[in-house]
């Protein structure tokens, strides 16, 4: 059982009294039940049979906790990370840089990381002047997609060899 009891510390009303039984409740209270007095408790509004704590001035209730620094203003994911100075990582994909980065990859057969991204941000420049939806990758993010799309085709191969 809890050794002190912090009763009416998070209500609003100041009128009513705690640590006692009402005519349609019980009292909560821990000291209550354990019929002792709450002398060294952090109750507000005491009125314990068995000892009430001293009535204070002011008994207006302190956070226990400190407030929380994050602001609550609404920001996207990407934005709030630069906010906290973090690095996000690169971005997802879009269905366009997906297809560009098939064709150049296996319709032109580079398999070169460094040769790949070039080709990739030279034609990303290309589309993005014509307002297509499209970012620049470095060679990690390249690389990262050739790693992803070599198990997309390896699962793919498998499945077809169990169905075939």
């Amino acid at each position: 059982m809890k050794d002190n009891c912090n009763c009416g510390r998070s209500t609003k009303k100041e009128e009513r009294n705690f640590c006692v039984d009402g005519k349609n409740y019980k009292s909560r209270s821990p000291c209550l039940h354990a019929k002792r007095s709450c002398k060294n408790c952090h109750c507000l509004n005491c009125d314990n049979p068995f000892g009430a704590q001293e009535k204070r001035e002011n008994q207006k209730a302190t956070r226990l906790r400190q407030p929380s620094q994050i602001s609550t203003k609404r920001a996207s994911s990407l934005d709030f990370l630069e906010e906290i100075g973090e690095n996000p990582k690169d971005k997802a994909w879009t269905d366009v840089e997906t297809i560009m980065f098939v064709f150049i990859s296996e319709v032109w057969n580079i398999d070169e990381i460094p040769e790949l991204t070039l080709q990739f941000n030279k034609y990303a420049n290309i589309l993005k002047k014509a307002k297509f939806q499209i970012d620049l990758k470095s060679e990690k993010s390249i690389q990262c997609k050739i790693l992803s799309e070599g198990a997309k085709k390896t699962y793919f191969n498998s499945l077809l060899q169990v169905v075939g």
